[in-house]
């Protein structure tokens, strides 16, 4: 049996359609959005990381030099309890990718990061 990647059943999508009608819902979290992507990138930079500009929910960046590899703080990261993604298997050895959260889970990451790269 073959199976799209990132399939969605029945449930999921009219969870999804829901959503999207609801247009207080959809405007608060493109809101979220916007302020996670610009406080996240921010505060990445601030610590030397060098961040790619996104109009996504996510931030693809790369942990800055002189501290420690992507691999590395990727793992440190988990054993806090902050889940991110590698970017490993896309052959991109050196980033890593950050999805929005809540305003307490972005500064969250952004302590534990901090901490992690000794900045």
């Amino acid at each position: 049996r073959v199976r799209l990647p990132f399939s969605l059943n029945i449930l999921a999508e009219e969870a999804a359609l829901a959503a999207l009608a609801d247009a207080e819902f959809r405007d608060e979290t493109i809101e979220l959005v916007r302020r996670g992507r610009a406080f996240l990138t921010e505060g990445l930079r601030a610590l030397g990381c060098e961040v790619l500009p996104s109009m996504s929910n996510f931030l693809m960046f790369r942990p800055a030099p002189g501290t420690l590899d992507a691999r590395s703080l990727h793992g440190e990261l988990l054993k806090k309890g902050i889940i991110i993604r590698s970017l490993k298997a896309y052959q991109l050895p050196e980033w890593l990718r950050v999805s929005m959260g809540t305003d307490e889970e972005n500064e969250l990451f952004l302590k534990y990061t901090k901490e992690i790269l000794g900045a």
